[in-house]
């Protein structure tokens, strides 16, 4: 249980972090391996949801980043961030967001 307490304390450690995202890596490690080491364990669900959380957050926070690029009219960067988003983060919601956004720059629209 120490490790998902841990993933916790580094989650909330970070609520008002927006560039470094250091702290969360550190929890989703955390989480994970308590999944791993513990996959019978009580908490393994919650651990579950956190780490999907986690990366939604950064999935978000690539976003972001992609989009002040594209309003600065530097596609290239942005393509950069969009593109890690499909290979982080293939199984949130910003990963489909991401693709579109890139189908729109392929396209020049």
């Amino acid at each position: 249980e120490a490790l998902f307490h841990l993933g916790l304390c580094r989650t909330l450690a970070c609520r008002s972090l927006e560039y470094d995202q250091t702290p969360l890596d550190e929890a989703k490690l955390s989480l994970r391996e308590y999944i791993l080491r513990y996959p019978d364990g009580a908490l393994v669900p919650d651990a579950k949801d956190k780490v999907r959380e986690i990366q939604d957050r950064q999935a978000s926070q690539e976003f972001r980043i992609a989009k002040f690029y594209l309003r600065n009219d530097k596609p290239g960067s942005a393509r950069v961030y969009l593109e890690s988003i499909l290979r982080e983060f293939p199984e949130t919601e910003w990963a489909r967001v991401a693709e579109e956004l890139l189908v729109k720059i392929d396209s020049g629209k």
